[in-house]
């Protein structure tokens, strides 16, 4: 499985709309400041059929050091998460299965 990061991305979106890679990377990045801005405001950001990013409050909770073995207090936090929608997760799924049959086919 190949990690796709930003550079691959924005390669990817100018291929796919024919335009320049500058027009692709002032893309993208303008997604990712909107998304970035408006959770730091506490707002959600919801792609119908894909997901949503959010703030989600962790609680405090009890940790252990890795290298003494003691137990720490860990305080609560806001961490941004994301939200995979139902129709995508179904996707998903729906194509790990045929992956699958395939392999089965194959052997």
């Amino acid at each position: 499985m190949a990690i796709l990061q930003k550079p691959e991305i924005i390669e990817a979106v100018s291929k796919r709309l024919g335009g320049s890679k500058k027009a692709a990377t002032d893309a993208t990045e303008a997604v990712i400041e909107v998304i970035a801005e408006q959770l730091l405001k506490g707002n959600a950001v919801k792609f119908q059929k894909f997901g949503q990013f959010e703030i989600v409050q962790r609680g405090e909770r009890k940790g252990r050091n890795p290298k003494t073995g003691e137990v720490i207090d860990i305080p609560a936090s806001m961490v941004p998460a994301f939200r995979v929608s139902k129709i995508f997760k179904q996707a998903v799924n729906e194509s790990k299965a045929a992956k699958k049959t395939l392999a089965k086919v194959a052997k």
